[in-house]
């Protein structure tokens, strides 16, 4: 109902209310006198009245009882009176927001200087006042106390501090500070913000990029977005030249770390609203260097670069970039037949090795001869047959161009008692089994060298197809196909290297036995003098028509090795002491012995 016939009720109370504050500013005093009212209106309408009425020019409140307006008053470093709203003092006469900055509960000895503060008290002095971007203090070593008595300083010494975070670290800091400009080149500070570097080291240009490019992003967008007054052209400046150089080139190809920050500012900038400035004139580094003046309100922090206040026209001008070309030398190198075919040296298994180069001759038909649909088994027996004649060519080279060429192979040659012959462009051995029924494989088999990484995969395959049987049997298996030169010490290598057959070769390795006991090397003493003793059995005699159980106590001498045996009646404690007075009897007392827990033997050690 009020929001059609006060509508700026309606956007103070809904924009401007925070908890039980109301903050609004405007243009004109008749616009804000107008306001008022109606606020007014819409509050005493549902009952409440709004006190404590504050305004830089009093005709605004010339409607507003007097007994309405603040009366609570707050001196802040000087004699003019200040109200506090949002947690800080504004002086309305000035129209400015600071901070108290009284530091009272500071002891005076840290006020005057003469000794370091403490981490609390450094602390507690900063939570007096509120930020409303908040206040951090990083500590990582013992230069907090100084850099904490720094700020103390500065806050004492600066009544205003507008929209400023305050960061503290013995690392680099990285700030930006976003400024407006007006058509009467007024310039004045908005807001600022800081990022502490992280921990893990990196390179200035990437420092530069994620904590203060994109940081300068996000806060001018949040401007933007919170503030009322629209903003009808946004530059950036920084003075890192690979930082411009990177948002403008979107070009190329960065890694992630660049590539993602990157986006960031892309989504909220335009690269043509990035500028470079030289060093000395980037106000930022100010917030990250600590110096012994004084910091007044007309710092250049909080009235911005000198270049602001001057037209367009005589801004800094960027130094034109020397865009580095890159001289790119294409090479035609003749290309070999088969190249293509993959590294057997980058497989471990030969079943995967066939099946990799049958995918690329699946894809060739599918996708470009198209006369397949699928993988099948022709694409894998080809791949079969081109991995071997490809490691024909690198093991016998020589010999195949003698055999196209029809001349006889050196004496020299491995292959010379073989009597190979080359058939469809693969090397196998002539033989005189023409006439067997048997595979033609099996007939002439393929000639393999054993040293080549193929022929290790092929023997590692029948060793595990054997069940990692003896080397026999995967020599049988593997000349039912391939004539492999040094057959034997091939399969031996492969079997060494194998980690299954490794496993069931080793033995395991015996424990060192530790020292033997006193009692055993006790020497110049009567037999049983140390002794072990217990129990076997049990053993069923027969007494009358019954039978029952005995156990024999077995008694051996530490020293000697002797043996002395009783017959026990029972697993009691009273048995096992006979037993011993009767050992005793005939051998001695013994001055030591060893036994297990058994509670016969507990019980007889308690009871003698």
């Amino acid at each position: 109902m009020h929001a059609h016939h006060f509508p700026r009720a309606l956007e103070a109370i809904t924009q401007g209310h925070y908890m039980d504050d109301l903050v609004v500013s405007y243009d004109t005093s008749e616009e804000a006198w107008k306001t008022i009212e109606e606020t007014r209106i819409v509050h005493a309408a549902a009952g409440f009245t709004l006190r404590g009425w504050s305004s830089n020019d009093p005709t605004v409140l010339r409607d507003v009882p007097s007994e309405l307006h603040a009366t609570t008053n707050t001196q802040l470093g000087g004699e003019r009176p200040e109200n506090k709203i949002l947690g800080l003092y504004w002086n309305a006469e000035r129209d400015e927001l600071g901070f108290n900055t009284s530091m009272n509960r500071v002891p005076a000895e840290v006020r005057a200087q003469t000794r370091a503060p403490t981490k609390r008290e450094a602390l507690s002095a900063k939570r007096v006042s509120y930020l409303l971007l908040g206040c951090h203090t990083w500590t990582l070593s013992v230069n907090y106390a100084y850099r904490d008595a720094t700020i103390l300083e500065l806050m004492n010494t600066s009544n205003y501090m507008c929209c400023v975070t305050p960061a503290n670290k013995p690392t680099p800091l990285w700030r930006t500070g976003v400024y407006s400009n007006d058509r009467s080149i007024s310039v004045s500070l908005v807001a600022a913000k800081a990022k502490v570097a992280p921990r893990r080291a990196q390179t200035i240009p990437r420092l530069e990029l994620q904590c203060a490019a994109v940081i300068g992003a996000k806060l001018a967008d949040t401007i933007k977005k919170e503030h009322r007054v629209e903003v009808s052209k946004t530059m950036f400046w920084t003075d890192s030249t690979t930082v411009v150089h990177w948002i403008r080139n979107d070009e190329r190809r960065y890694t992630p770390f660049v590539a993602h920050r990157l986006g960031e500012i892309s989504e909220l900038t335009h690269k043509n609203e990035w500028r470079w400035l030289s060093t000395d004139k980037n106000v930022a580094d100010d917030a990250t260097r600590l110096q012994e003046d004084v910091i007044s309100a007309d710092d250049r922090w909080f009235q911005g670069p000198e270049f602001l206040h001057m037209p367009e026209d005589q801004w800094p001008t960027e130094q034109p970039f020397e865009v580095e070309t890159e001289e790119v030398l294409h090479t035609i190198q003749e290309c070999k037949q088969d190249s293509w075919l993959t590294d057997p040296t980058c497989f471990s298994k030969y079943e995967v090795l066939v099946r990799a180069t049958a995918r690329v001759l699946a894809f060739i038909d599918i996708k470009i001869r198209r006369i397949a649909l699928r993988l099948e088994i022709k694409h894998i027996e080809r791949a079969e047959s081109l991995l071997i004649q490809h490691a024909q060519q690198e093991s016998f080279g020589e010999e195949i161009k003698r055999l196209r060429a029809g001349r006889p192979i050196p004496r020299t040659s491995r292959l010379f008692r073989l009597d190979p012959v080359f058939e469809n462009d693969t090397l196998r051995v002539r033989g005189r089994i023409d006439q067997a029924t048997a595979p033609e494989e099996t007939k002439h088999p393929v000639i393999l060298d054993g040293r080549h990484p193929l022929t290790k995969l092929i023997v590692l395959r029948e060793h595990c197809a054997a069940g990692h049987a003896n080397r026999e049997r995967v020599t049988n298996d593997l000349r039912q196909k391939y004539w492999i030169i040094q057959l034997r010490p091939t399969v031996r290598a492969v079997e060494s290297n194998c980690a299954l057959c490794r496993v069931r070769r080793s033995r395991p390795q015996p424990p060192a036995t530790g020292d033997l006991p006193k009692a055993r090397l006790d020497p110049f003493h009567r037999p049983f003098t140390n002794c072990g003793v217990d129990y076997f059995g049990p053993m069923n005699v027969k007494i009358g028509r019954r039978r029952e159980k005995r156990w024999g106590a077995l008694f051996t001498c530490l020293t000697t090795r002797a043996v002395h045996i009783e017959l026990v009646a029972s697993l009691s404690t009273d048995s096992a002491i006979m037993a011993l007075r009767r050992m005793a009897a005939r051998r001695g007392w013994p001055r030591l012995m060893y036994s297990d827990n058994a509670t016969n033997f507990r019980g007889a050690d308690q009871e003698l």
